[in-house]
């Protein structure tokens, strides 16, 4: 079990929060319920750094902070500030206390303020902080879709072959396929908290119902079962409903090329996972993170007619 912070001893004061909890943030829609009222605000004290993407006030800056207020329904505030707990690291975090305006008047606040913010961290100080200009969700997404269409377009070969090209193209297909990982695994850090174990997270983003329908949305079908080279006992299929999917891509993940007649069913499986995970992750953030638009629009203006997606410019028969 991780080891997680407890809630702050004042449950009945609102909370500033400048980072993942806000709302427009991956994080925002385990609090919502809880949420009657929110409030841009703004600390004139203190600063942000980032250190592993997440934002760390520290009362040493200069920059001020601007946030939002959340105001947590009476009667749920334990499960509100628990559920906070679970999503701030007790590695990177603790609570205070500070004064902030509240309804307009000056009141006491809870904050997490950053534990040993000046460590492993950006040297600059930072007035606000949103998860959109996380390089990985920005950029990274824009150069695995880059790379995948130059490599996804045809189907790959089945017939065995030793030619350099097409182990070229299988190894480009998974690059492609951890980088996507790599933002996946950042998004759910930001969303479900870093203390959690990796695969723990991603099962959590795979049963939420909002992902599942991501999935459908992005034309995944039910697949036969994808080896889990790791386990050989273990095998995961994408059901109707879209459950499964996440257990199949990251067997797919694992894949290891190997020569022979059935080495090349591997890079059919890494190819239609590509596709399969990078649609429905990217219909997910464009749900979840829209200011992530813009970003996406300036990188790569001819995807936005497909919502970025990879099927739509995939023939049919390709798949």
């Amino acid at each position: 079990m991780p080891d997680l912070l407890e809630p702050p001893p004042r449950l009945d004061l609102p909370m500033f929060s400048y980072g993942p909890e806000k709302p427009g943030q991956p994080a925002h829609d385990l609090l919502a319920a809880f949420v009657v009222k929110t409030e841009a605000s703004t600390l004139t004290a203190g600063g942000l750094r980032v250190r592993d993407g997440l934002p760390l006030l520290d009362p040493d800056g200069t920059a001020g902070v601007t946030g939002t207020l959340l105001t947590f329904a009476a009667g749920r505030e334990k499960d509100a500030y628990t559920t906070v707990c679970e999503v701030a690291a007790r590695q990177h975090y603790r609570w205070d206390m500070t004064e902030l305006r509240v309804d307009g008047r000056p009141g006491r606040v809870n904050v997490l303020r950053g534990r040993h913010p000046d460590r492993g961290s950006s040297d600059e100080w930072f007035s606000s902080w949103s998860a959109g200009d996380d390089p990985l969700l920005r950029f990274g997404m824009a150069h695995v879709r880059r790379n995948a269409l130059t490599h996804v377009a045809t189907p790959f070969p089945t017939v065995p072959t030793d030619e350099a090209g097409a182990w070229d193209r299988f190894y480009a297909l998974q690059s492609a396929y951890l980088l996507l990982w790599s933002a996946v695994e950042r998004f759910t850090a930001l969303a479900y908290g870093p203390a959690h174990p990796v695969m723990e997270r991603t099962w959590r983003l795979g049963d939420d119902p909002g992902f599942r329908k991501c999935v459908l949305a992005a034309g995944v079908a039910p697949s036969a079962k994808t080896a889990d080279s790791r386990d050989p006992t273990r095998a995961r299929r994408i059901r109707e409903d879209g459950a499964g999917a996440m257990f199949s891509w990251d067997a797919a993940r694992h894949l290891v090329a190997h020569p022979g007649r059935t080495a090349f069913a591997d890079g059919v499986v890494v190819r239609r996972s590509l596709i399969d995970l990078h649609d429905s992750f990217r219909l997910h953030l464009l749900d979840r993170m829209p200011a992530l638009v813009a970003t996406w629009r300036a990188v790569d203006p001819g995807g936005e007619a497909d919502r970025w997606l990879l099927r739509p410019v995939v023939a049919s028969e390709a798949l």
